[in-house]
């Protein structure tokens, strides 16, 4: 049960770092007019910043099995971000063609934040 707990307090700290790295994206783009391969490319850092912290605040607290926890907590990740599309978008998830990719990034950087913690 602790475990769990643990789980959900990584996730809020993840999106958290979202957010806080969305934002200042966001402020970069508008300030130096980024290009729109930049902008993919800050996503894509923003997931693997978020995920690695995530991943490496719930290997510290659970002490065991810390990859698999990892695994668990960007699983649960990407499954918010699916969930969350799919209410914005009425039902319809915003799949697009990188997807697997994106997943994966996500998954192979929380597993790395978990054995790294």
């Amino acid at each position: 049960m602790r475990k769990g707990i643990r789980l959900v307090q990584g996730l809020f700290l993840s999106y958290i770092v979202t957010g806080i790295v969305l934002l200042l994206c966001s402020f970069l783009m508008y300030k130096m007019a980024w290009e729109e391969k930049t902008i993919r490319i800050g996503i894509i850092v923003t997931y693997v910043l978020s995920t690695v912290i995530g991943g490496f605040y719930v290997g510290r607290k659970v002490e065991t099995r810390r990859m698999l926890f990892g695994l668990a907590f960007g699983i649960l990740y990407i499954s918010i971000i699916v969930l969350v599309s799919m209410v914005i978008n009425s039902g319809q998830p915003a799949f697009s063609g990188n997807f697997i990719t994106i997943s994966a990034i996500c998954v192979v950087g929380s597993i790395l934040g978990g054995i790294l913690s």
